[in-house]
């Protein structure tokens, strides 16, 4: 005859594992998180021809009324001012708008847009040291930069930012810490 056993309960993970569960969790998102933002930045090279206009978000060559981005000569401004001049003008392409960076910055350490959009305009000089801004007609962020007037146009290098958020920079990724990590950074060198 076999004893009577009592209905065993479940049986309860160690304490240890569930303790762990909540960092395990945190660690996994984070990382989920850091790879969502850095798919979102697009980078590439693009040259534009005389008569073409540059589409960021098809990262394509296309023609008006198409587009973001072109570039005219002042002699076919029609204004009086640039008519004197021999400067390449950045054009958007409505509803697109341009703005040049800090005269300081450079490509490399421009890492987010401007947020007030009356500073955005729809021309801008075209010029080698300069660094430039575009929120493109889908209200998408560009940080570009000239790298050469060559072949009948202007080859430019841009990052792209295809979620609509100011950043044109990719973050580092930071990994968790501990409080032991924590205390040995205060730890004095007699211990």
């Amino acid at each position: 005859m076999l004893p009577n056993r009592v209905a065993a309960s479940p049986r309860k993970p160690p304490s240890r594992l569930l303790s762990l569960l909540p960092i395990a969790a945190v660690f996994v998102f984070s990382l989920l998180d850091a790879r969502a933002c850095q798919a979102k930045l697009r980078s590439g090279e693009a040259h534009i021809h005389w008569d073409a206009v540059w589409d960021f978000s098809d990262s394509v060559v296309t023609f008006l009324p198409d587009g973001d981005l072109y570039w005219v000569e002042a002699t076919a401004l029609q204004h009086p001012a640039a008519l004197s001049s021999q400067l390449i003008y950045f054009t958007t392409n409505s509803p697109a708008l341009i703005v040049s960076g800090p005269i300081d910055s450079t490509y490399g350490d421009l890492t987010s847009a401007p947020a007030d959009i009356a500073a955005y305009g729809e021309m801008e000089v075209a010029s080698l040291g300069l660094v430039y801004i575009v929120r493109t007609s889908e209200g998408h962020y560009v940080k570009l930069h000239i790298m050469a007037f060559v072949g009948g146009g202007i080859t430019l290098e841009y990052t792209y930012q295809d979620d609509g958020s100011r950043v044109l920079a990719r973050t580092l990724a930071t990994g968790l810490t501990t409080w032991g990590r924590i205390k040995s950074l205060y730890r004095s060198p007699n211990r």
